[in-house]
């Protein structure tokens, strides 16, 4: 279990560094071992809290590419990374850790793009960076084991593997969202993609979040769906 959580802004405010350290701190229970910070040093700031299970000595996040255009930070375990690394290195792909699945994932995603998530048999929730195409992606494995909430307000757009982590943010809004308070008294469970929180969104299993941020346009888009034939 570790926690990844960051924010963009919209209206070229950057964010304090105690508001971003503030939002991982939140997390330490998810990943006490480690935690990492990125900043563009004006508008997009990225963390993470990590356990370390994979790769202990050579699996810390973010990763950041040489020409610092593309950055992951990752929640997670992908079970068949063996085989898709070592179809990599078949490739002539070179591997800088021993057998991190952070590492797997960062580097299929630069070469393949973001679809190539299909490939991927685990768990996970992770943020890439695209620079080059002034992008974030966010995605959440098929079945939605590793959490993942996000929300546009007050000219920020922020994200967080943890609801608390977004509500440590001063500029969040922080009333009860009726409807999931409705459907929790009912159901013993907030459905959908909303949380108990107004204006705090959560982005559904199988699907991925694309945000354009010099736009500031947002897509979900659903990258997978359970299959019914016999």
């Amino acid at each position: 279990m570790c926690g990844i959580c960051g924010n963009i802004s919209l209206n070229h405010k950057s964010i304090s560094s105690q508001a971003l350290r503030d939002m991982v701190e939140t997390m330490i229970h998810r990943g006490p071992d480690e935690d990492g910070l990125y900043s563009d040093g004006a508008e997009i700031s990225l963390a993470m809290r990590r356990l370390s299970i994979m790769d202990i000595e050579g699996g810390s996040q973010p990763l950041i590419s040489n020409d610092r255009q593309n950055v992951l930070i990752y929640n997670g375990e992908i079970f068949n990374a063996f085989d898709l690394r070592l179809d990599l290195e078949k490739k002539g792909e070179l591997f800088d850790t021993n057998n991190s699945d952070t590492e797997l994932l960062f580097k299929i995603l630069q070469k393949e793009g973001i679809y190539s998530i299909s490939k991927l048999n685990g768990m996970f929730s992770f943020a890439f960076l695209d620079k080059v195409n002034n992008k974030l992606f966010l995605a959440r494995d098929r079945f939605g084991i590793k959490p993942l909430y996000y929300t546009t307000q007050n000219g920020f757009f922020a994200f967080s593997s943890e609801l608390k982590s977004i509500l440590s943010l001063p500029f969040i809004k922080r009333d009860i969202n009726m409807q999931s308070l409705f459907n929790y008294l009912s159901l013993s469970y907030v459905n959908g993609p909303n949380s108990i929180i107004d204006g705090i969104k959560r982005l559904e299993p199988g699907h991925l979040l694309e945000y354009e941020y010099t736009k500031k346009e947002l897509k979900i888009i659903r990258w997978w769906e359970p299959l019914f034939n016999p």
